[in-house]
């Protein structure tokens, strides 16, 4: 969820996308797909120079680049983000197999005593097991995406340096605008960048 801002006049051309025509959600919407993002039920809507963007995306990488996507399309100046995150399922932990009671009967004895046996109550439950109860953590939200317009005579190894200290590290950054981004150096004055594990405070327009 979120408003996000795009230099109007920069991004790529699309002949099928002129504004007012009644073909712009289609245009947004195509060009999407057409860089395999996998958003659900994806719905885009176009008032005047902002689109606006609802489904269910895959992940949170598809969700920032489905922006991206819609944001560096020239004619667009603003990007809602009605889109939610497909819940993330957690791995499921291994079975257990049973133990072999003929192999260990010395295990099936103790397991059948009456000590072993009787319930233990929340009074008589042991310090880490009430830890264990109480530690349950709370859900974070997802940190705002942070994007970087690119200025004259930027390349990415700069960004890097500006955002990791590290210029080596603009294949980071690279990947993370996959496949908008087609070469490391195919990228242009007033195009926005998703930069990965960035501090927020130097979003967009720094």
């Amino acid at each position: 969820m979120g408003l996000f801002h795009f230099i109007k006049n920069a991004g790529e051309q699309f002949s099928d996308f002129i504004t007012g025509d009644g073909r712009d959600e289609d245009a947004i919407r195509n060009r999407i797909e057409q860089l395999g993002l996998k958003i659900e039920s994806l719905n885009v809507d176009v008032h005047g120079d902002k689109a606006v963007l609802t489904g269910v995306a895959a992940s949170r990488d598809v969700f920032e680049k489905a922006i991206l996507a819609a944001g560096n399309i020239k004619g667009i100046a603003e990007v809602e983000s009605k889109m939610t995150v497909a819940e993330q399922k957690p791995a499921q932990p291994a079975k257990q197999q049973p133990a072999n009671t003929q192999e260990k009967p010395q295990v099936q004895a103790q397991q059948t005593s009456p000590a072993a046996t009787a319930p233990q109550s929340a009074a008589t439950a042991t310090p880490s097991a009430q830890a264990n109860q109480s530690a349950a953590p709370a859900a974070q939200a997802e940190p705002e995406p942070v994007f970087y317009v690119v200025k004259s005579g930027d390349t990415l190894s700069k960004i890097a340096k500006k955002f990791y200290g590290n210029a080596n590290a603009y294949n980071k950054i690279f990947e993370a605008n996959r496949p908008m981004l087609k070469s490391p150096d195919a990228i242009y004055p007033d195009q926005t960048l998703r930069i990965p594990d960035a501090e927020n405070k130097q979003s967009v327009a720094a």
